[in-house]
């Protein structure tokens, strides 16, 4: 937790803030190594806009700035310094303009969390948009049309500091990442299988280069977007709210981790097979798979070398070929591999994929 050292006759003492869902600081309590010793020097209530109620209970001891929203209070004018601006708690006002006024030409330059402190926090001064906890929990949307998304890292604690992270992709985007790892993962609800999918959007993203965004690339090679897949339907059709608490939310949860840099699940894959990764027109038929771990292959299908492996490439001058480029026998192998058991006993999920390096070194083909 949060807090501060007080030097009191030569001596140290901690206190520690405790905090609600909004960062306000409620509690301040004195360490004792006697848990029964410990003391709270200071309980603080709030109007919604930050004023403290006359009913706050403050022991000098405490002697402490942080406050409402955790801001630090200035002494010289009782406002409350967010970084952007400065809020006076008893007017529920910012002293200066919004930074971004010119985005939100519905909302007055000086209002606060617009209007609605008791459902929204305003981080820094100049934040908007639709907000999700790192696990994907949708929290709230401000009412402004601006189509951004910001994460919320201590949503559903007492404890600890607020803080609100604008996310690199629209809520548009976000959106569609989640809907696609939904829409493509098996119908077990593997959270891990659908965070893996993100991550190899993303991965797939970043190997295109040039511009490239989460919408142009699953428009490139995810068909789940546009062939009327069910489950991809069913996300869309989900309000936010009703996404919570459900199999949905931990697709929001995959899509936030693979954005934000996280752990990426998929090892390094690009591309994936669902159940049909065995058919003649998946990649292990038409380009070989190499299986790499037993733990990849779910399905049990095992290596499958391209057709008339191995295969040479050489360079070419003059239109005659040279000395030889590269060999290679499989064009994919195996990252990764999630899924499960269906209740009739049958297995499904996602093996992940990229392209071998004998591949990519023998014919400088891209590596999505």
């Amino acid at each position: 937790p949060e807090g501060k050292l007080s030097v009191v006759a030569n001596t140290g003492i901690y206190q520690y803030f405790v905090k609600d869902h909004l960062g306000n600081v409620r509690l301040v309590i004195a360490e004792s190594m006697d848990e029964a010793k410990s003391e709270i020097l200071e309980l603080n209530h709030y109007y919604p806009f930050g004023m403290r109620m006359a009913m706050h209970n403050s022991k000098k001891l405490a002697n402490q700035y942080y406050l409402y929203n955790g801001k630090e209070k200035q002494e010289e004018t009782g406002w409350l310094d967010y970084g952007a601006r400065q809020l006076d708690v008893s007017l529920g006002r910012w002293m200066c303009m919004d930074p971004l006024a010119e985005e939100y030409y519905s909302q007055s330059l000086y209002h606060f969390s617009g209007n609605n402190p008791i459902r929204f926090i305003d981080d820094n001064g100049m934040n908007y948009g639709d907000y999700y906890s790192q696990d994907g929990y949708w929290m709230y949307n401000d009412g402004i049309d601006d189509d951004k998304a910001y994460v919320v890292s201590s949503s559903g604690s007492f404890q600890g500091q607020v803080n609100v992270t604008e996310l690199s992709v629209s809520n548009s985007e976000l959106l569609q990442l989640a809907s696609v790892s939904y829409g493509e993962s098996s119908t077990v609800n593997n959270s891990t299988e659908m965070a893996a999918i993100s991550n190899t959007i993303i991965n797939n993203m970043n190997a295109r280069g040039n511009g490239a965004t989460i919408s142009s690339t699953i428009d490139g090679f995810a068909l789940a977007a546009t062939d009327g897949n069910a489950r991809v339907s069913e996300f869309n059709n989900a309000t936010s709210s009703q996404k919570n608490g459900t199999s949905k939310q931990s697709a929001l949860a995959g899509a936030i981790n693979a954005v934000t840099g996280g752990q990426d699940y998929s090892n390094g894959a690009t591309h994936w097979a669902g159940d049909d990764v065995g058919s003649s027109r998946e990649k292990r038929a038409t380009g070989g798979l190499l299986v790499t771990n037993p733990s990849h292959d779910i399905h049990s299908v095992g290596s499958k070398k391209i057709n008339n492996a191995p295969i040479t490439e050489h360079w070419v001058h003059n239109g005659r070929k040279t000395s030889v480029r590269g060999t290679y026998s499989y064009i994919w192998e195996t990252t990764a591999g999630y899924g499960g058991k269906k209740s009739n006993g049958a297995i499904t999920g996602t093996t992940f994929m990229k392209k071998t390096k004998s591949f990519l070194k023998a014919t400088r083909a891209p590596r999505y």
